[in-house]
């Protein structure tokens, strides 16, 4: 119990904001619902290299891998 990995669909914007993060299911091996909201606070807190000649907004993907204490 508390553990497994949870991986989101993030968009980042060009300051490097993530600006959504979303639970990828069939990535995922845990449906534990504070590992879930710990991965997205994580992810949105999450910041990147900003690029104002990159892409508006861009795609990617975090993973977290949470082991048990």
């Amino acid at each position: 119990e508390g553990s497994g990995k949870i991986v989101l669909n993030i968009t980042v914007d060009q300051k490097g904001v993530v600006v959504t993060a979303e639970i990828s299911v069939a990535e995922s091996t845990t449906s534990e619902d504070c590992l879930k909201e710990a991965a997205i606070q994580s992810a949105l807190n999450s910041h990147f290299n900003s690029d104002i000649n990159s892409p508006r907004l861009q795609q990617g993907t975090i993973s977290y891998h949470f082991v048990a204490q």
